[in-house]
């Protein structure tokens, strides 16, 4: 279909989008990956997949020449804008017509994340905190604001090894608040251009891949290796812990599903279902148990749905 004179004005004014998203990726990734997946979703809609990806490249490489100028970025920064930008647009238009959107969430946090873990600001950010954690752990000792200073001190080790797991797991959880923001906007684009796309289930009907059975099972397999070993401080250990970090959302997703269709079969109001959700989400005990319930569902299928569903919509959304 040739374009329109409507089309080439929303084309120019989503490459602006674009290219002013680039720019804020680096510094607020869950802002800036759903404003560009959905300019670069609605471009790869309309003009094709390698119209979107020439523009997804030229606006990193705009990042890469003037960040660090504009954000104080470091010139290599610019290849974890272009990788989420190549996964949040072109990619998860092209993977939304053949995949499940959580599906692509997920391939799209994990790509984007070690993207940004390579980069000179990944590992800077990494290094600064690791180096500075041990002081900043004696001074909440002597704040005044904790009831065991001594536990603090006689345990900086332990916690700094908790913090250099959590620090890949908080890069991962922003990038990932960003992709599912951003997933449903090029969902968006594909039905305001009639295509045939796949969006988030309903809760009760939310069904993971079991594939995140097998690195669940390798965090835990390291994290046991390292303690084993003697060195629950090492290496080994703390890969470990922070793999397990970044799946366990993903378990406690899988959790919720099942919680879901608990108050689908009750009959439970929208009002009751919120409230519940809410409780859930404020209680770390709970959380944790939604966690593990979750991964025992990815093998026993409790609600028996069919594995790898798809929901798919065209035209308006519904």
């Amino acid at each position: 279909m040739t374009p329109t004179p409507a089309d080439m004005r929303n084309a120019a004014l989503l490459s602006v989008a674009t290219i002013a998203a680039g720019f804020v990726v680096p510094v607020i990734p869950f802002v800036g990956i759903p404003l560009a997946g959905f300019a670069l979703g609605w471009i790869a809609y309309r003009f094709g997949s390698r119209s979107s990806v020439t523009l997804a490249l030229v606006a990193s490489a705009l990042v890469a020449v003037f960040g660090p100028f504009v954000v104080g970025s470091a010139p290599l920064d610019a290849l974890y804008v272009a990788v989420s930008l190549l996964a949040a647009g072109p990619a998860a238009a092209w993977a939304l017509k053949r995949y499940p959107a959580w599906s692509v969430v997920m391939v799209a946090t994990v790509v984007a994340t070690a993207a940004f873990l390579v980069t000179p600001t990944g590992i800077l950010f990494i290094k600064e905190n690791l180096a500075t954690a041990p002081q900043a752990f004696e001074k909440v000792a002597t704040s005044g604001y904790v009831s065991d200073p001594a536990f603090i001190r006689q345990n900086i080790g332990l916690l700094t090894t908790v913090m250099a797991a959590l620090l890949p797991a908080a890069i991962a959880y922003m990038t990932g608040l960003g992709m599912v923001l951003a997933i449903p906007l090029v969902a968006r684009a594909g039905r305001a251009l009639g295509v045939q796309v796949n969006r988030y289930p309903a809760l009760a009907d939310t069904d993971l891949t079991f594939h995140i059975v097998w690195p669940t099972i390798a965090s835990l397999a390291l994290m046991a290796v390292g303690t084993f070993r003697g060195h629950a401080q090492g290496i080994v250990y703390i890969v470990g812990l922070s793999l397990l970090t970044i799946l366990f959302p993903v378990l406690i997703l899988q959790g919720f599903g099942l919680v879901g269709a608990l108050y689908r079969r009750l009959g439970a109001g929208r009002i009751v279902r919120t409230i519940g959700y809410v409780l859930l989400v404020l209680s770390t005990w709970l959380l944790l148990f939604l966690g593990v319930l979750g991964l025992v569902d990815l093998f026993l299928n409790f609600r028996k749905l069919p594995r790898g569903q798809v929901v798919p919509t065209t035209g308006s959304a519904g």
